[in-house]
């Protein structure tokens, strides 16, 4: 999707992250507390998403 947007200069990119994210499905559904210690903040994701979205569509594109 990336190479078929980027003429009308749009970007597409994806967040995902490598490792865990200590949200409350993380904490309910897979691990419980060991696993909420070991995961990343979520505020990770939105430091993420706000440095592709403040990005220009063509200097960040096709990125995941």
């Amino acid at each position: 999707m990336a190479g078929e947007f980027k003429s009308k200069g749009m970007a597409v990119n994806a967040l995902w992250p490598k490792t865990s994210t200590a949200t409350s499905a993380v904490k309910s559904l897979l691990g419980g507390n060991e696993l909420m210690r070991r995961s990343r903040k979520p505020s990770i994701v939105g430091d993420a998403a706000y440095r592709v979205f403040t990005k220009q569509a063509s200097k960040l594109t096709g990125q995941f």
